[in-house]
């Protein structure tokens, strides 16, 4: 199982739900809307630069299993370019 810690604009914090504190017992990987996106072995991820307001399909794949779910980020209520205040 899983549980979602942290939802945000540009991506989102899991938490695989095991008996071990901080690594699962195998490497898994994890895809983002069928692309991979990374294999780890750590139960607290952090998958991040995704895109505002937009629903991925998010799979970890174990060896043995795997587990779907999906997301929706959050909208970002505004956006600011430093470059249009002689920010260089």
């Amino acid at each position: 199982m899983y549980k979602i810690l942290k939802i945000f604009e540009f991506g989102f914090t899991f938490e695989l739900e095991n008996q071990n504190p901080f690594f699962n017992n195998q490497e898994y990987d994890i895809y983002v809307d069928e692309k991979k996106f990374l294999t780890t072995n750590k139960n607290v991820v952090t998958i991040v630069n995704l895109e505002s307001n937009k629903r991925y399909s998010i799979k970890l794949k174990f060896i043995n299993s795997e587990i779907n779910f999906e997301i929706t980020t959050n909208k970002i209520d505004y956006l600011i370019n430093i470059k249009n205040y002689n920010a260089n």
